[in-house]
């Protein structure tokens, strides 16, 4: 008896064992900042395909920086590792009602960084422009403008006005608005838990944010997830009035088509996908409002997962609009363009080039931090190295997915300064990492 009565004793401590280490190891999953900010469950087609059909624009177009001037002339970023900070502040915004929009700096470059500097204000930066009809469908407005703008600049010491700043041609609008509640707005900065000392300023007609101080940027480590083909060929290819799929094995990979050859799918072995749609070809004059509409269309028919997915710029060269995975509000770039959806068209097809391959649970990283130079020293580091600084008009903090998707089951993420030189991104490499 006295056995019998230990091993039900026992039996019952290992369970309650083994439930507080689940318990434990979820609290650290959920918890940990350097989370995708995602469900960490293995994504099927079926789960894909339902989680993109309720994404709206506003999921993906929305601004991934927030700038605070404190009122003493200091600006700095901000960012909460535990909820992503500019989209609940963009979320607020968007319950405001706005109406008497008008042009109240025009092509001045002077007055534009005042602004851009406001003494007590809350700035929410996109990573590229975009246009006055976007804006009024991922805020819920009826704004009548047809200028571009990348910033959108909200006063804490007075109410009743928001400005939205264009970097390239240095206008400012300013808005009425009411119902506005600035508390929520303070009370979300205030719960930031990471601040860096920046100052906005202007290099090579850019305005760019200067990190006054080293930053301390975090390493990361994903597990990847890879999406089965077949999610892919039933999106894009098996269309009811197309006819049979055909697929063709290839030295880079499969190529798929339609019954019409109308549509072609490439899956390359390296992990990159090329789709052609010679039914939805795009007129080369259409604006950048109808290219960001029908491109984040397109991106939502992929069935790519898209909860870190943003708008990260338009190449009018190409006309192409180029989507970018972020972690914790920094862009990640990959020699492959893995993590990276990019939409181009012109008067007879429509491209798309993207990955099967994403970042799905965060694991311990093997190093924990970089410390990066300062802003004005990575220029200078720069300049020293033979860089024409005449064609730098951009730096920013991102972050290198590392590691080999055929024979690894985890990836890197490797903090870095990036620099846009002649019209790319280019990793500057510091001796820190």
């Amino acid at each position: 008896m006295r056995r019998t009565r230990f091993r039900v004793f026992f039996r019952h401590a290992f369970l309650t064992v083994l439930a507080l280490a689940s318990m434990a190891l979820s609290w650290l999953i959920w918890t940990n900042p350097a989370r995708y900010e995602r469900s960490h469950q293995q994504v099927t087609s079926e789960k894909v395909q339902s989680d993109q059909a309720t994404r709206e624009m506003s999921d993906v177009v929305t601004p991934t920086q927030v700038v605070y001037s404190n009122g003493e002339q200091k600006q700095s970023t901000v960012s909460n590792t535990k909820i992503n900070l500019s989209h609940m502040i963009a979320s607020k915004v968007g319950t405001w009602k706005m109406k008497n929009i008008r042009l109240v700096v025009k092509g001045n470059k002077e007055r534009y960084l005042d602004y851009a500097t406001d003494a007590k204000s809350v700035m929410l930066k996109y990573e590229d422009n975009i246009t006055g009809d976007i804006f009024n469908e991922t805020f819920n407005q009826s704004l009548k403008m047809s200028d571009q703008f990348g910033r959108i600049l909200i006063p804490l010491d007075r109410g009743g006005q928001i400005y939205l700043l264009n970097d390239e041609n240095y206008n400012v609008y300013q808005i009425d608005v009411t119902n506005q509640d600035l508390t929520s707005i303070k009370s979300l900065v205030k719960k930031a838990n990471i601040r860096n000392n920046v100052k906005e300023e202007i290099l090579n007609h850019s305005l760019i944010t200067m990190y006054q101080d080293t930053v301390d940027a975090p390493y990361y480590s994903y597990q990847l997830n890879k999406l089965n083909s077949n999610l892919f060929v039933s999106n894009l290819l098996s269309a009811a009035d197309s006819g049979s799929t055909n697929s063709k094995k290839t030295k880079e990979g499969t190529v798929y088509t339609d019954g019409r050859n109308s549509k072609r799918l490439v899956i390359r072995d390296n992990g990159t996908v090329q789709f052609n749609d010679s039914t939805r070809g795009t007129n080369s004059s259409n604006d950048l409002r109808t290219r960001i509409e029908n491109s984040f269309s397109q991106l939502r028919e992929l069935g790519v997962p898209l909860d870190n997915m943003r708008y990260f710029n338009y190449i009018s060269n190409d006309n192409q609009i180029v989507f970018r995975s972020f972690v914790e509000g920094y862009p990640i770039f990959n020699k492959d363009d893995l993590g990276t959806v990019r939409v181009s068209g012109n008067n007879n097809d429509r491209q798309t080039d993207f990955s099967i391959y994403n970042l799905e649970i965060p694991m311990p990283a093997q190093k924990k931090s970089v410390s990066l130079p300062d802003t004005k020293t990575t220029l200078n580091q720069l300049q020293a190295s033979g860089f024409d600084m005449d064609e730098v008009d951009g730096i920013q903090i991102g972050y290198t997915w590392e590691g080999n998707v055929k024979t690894d089951s985890s990836v890197n993420l490797v903090p870095s300064w990036y620099v846009h030189y002649k019209n790319k991104w280019v990793v500057v490499q510091n001796s820190n990492n």
